[in-house]
């Protein structure tokens, strides 16, 4: 973010990265929003996902099957 000239106070890159890894990109927009970027064009999430974050997921069904094989339950 820094390359595009967008940078955060310290303590609030500390907060962001103290929150669990699965919060922490929903964090980051509000924080880019809190500090109006992203508020237009471009997006916060186009500008997360230009800075290289990508949402990386599993298939439900796969997850469910591997579970079972295993002799667990998934919920």
């Amino acid at each position: 973010m820094r390359k595009i000239g967008i940078s955060f106070p310290q303590h609030e890159l500390d907060g962001l990265l103290a929150k669990p890894s699965a919060q922490q990109p929903h964090a980051l927009v509000a924080l880019l929003k809190k500090l109006g970027y992203g508020t237009g064009e471009p997006s916060a999430g186009t500008l997360i996902t230009d800075a290289g974050f990508l949402w990386a997921t599993n298939n439900i069904a796969t997850v469910v099957d591997a579970a079972h094989r295993s002799e667990a339950v998934c919920l």
